[in-house]
């Protein structure tokens, strides 16, 4: 489960923050939509998920976990982002794609192996 608990972020030199006060738990094997007008928020909650952005308050969890203890390969390995648009530099097939997801489990310059694979292939 990831949990957001009152969070509240403020971009750097904004006067407002850009979130206060979001609290809500996306459930495991659950879908979990958030959906606003642009400029709400949405994307923000994202980026203080992947800590890209620094809580002004609140906190966020994964698992009982706050992200604060967290080392950011460890988000990587529990937290997967499908942006809504992405611009490839080169085209890529669907399981070549999904199989990104499995980078931050193989580790520095190892390659995919026969487990890694089958992962893949469950998820499509």
């Amino acid at each position: 489960m990831i949990s957001f608990s009152n969070v509240a972020v403020r971009y750097p030199g904004a006067s407002r923050r850009a979130l206060d006060g979001v609290s809500f738990d996306a459930l495991e094997s659950r879908v979990t939509a958030v959906a606003g007008p642009n400029g709400s928020g949405k994307s923000t909650l994202v980026r203080a998920l992947l800590k890209r952005l620094p809580l002004e308050d609140g906190a966020i969890s994964i698992d009982g976990s706050e992200i604060a203890s967290l080392p950011q390969q460890e988000i990587a390995r529990r937290v997967a982002v499908a942006p809504q648009r992405e611009e490839l530099s080169f085209p890529m097939q669907v399981l070549e794609y999904v199989a990104l997801g499995r980078y931050p489990q193989l580790g520095l310059w190892r390659s995919a192996t026969a487990p890694d694979t089958a992962a893949v292939e469950s998820a499509m």
